[in-house]
């Protein structure tokens, strides 16, 4: 189930949802320093490396994946 009956106006009203094709997830948020290993770094944490990146647009997001795909060696940002 997706959604909320007491959310914003976008997440309403509650629905099932079927996910039908697979699909790639990280384990942890993406941090800066990640981010920055494959796009210029839009996020206000500006000396923590290690906190989740904010400030991302869905757009952002889209050309993220789009980067980690062309590379197709690994799907996965791996934080050492």
């Amino acid at each position: 189930m997706m959604g909320s009956d007491n959310g914003a106006p976008s997440e309403k009203p509650i629905h099932r949802v079927m996910i039908r094709q697979p699909f790639y997830i990280g384990k942890y948020e993406v941090t800066p320093e990640q981010w920055q290993g494959v796009m210029v770094t839009p996020s206000a944490f500006k000396n923590c490396d290690s906190c989740p990146v904010e400030q991302v647009s869905w757009d952002d997001a889209q050309q993220l994946l789009a980067k980690l795909n062309e590379r197709k060696t690994d799907y996965i940002i791996v934080c050492e």
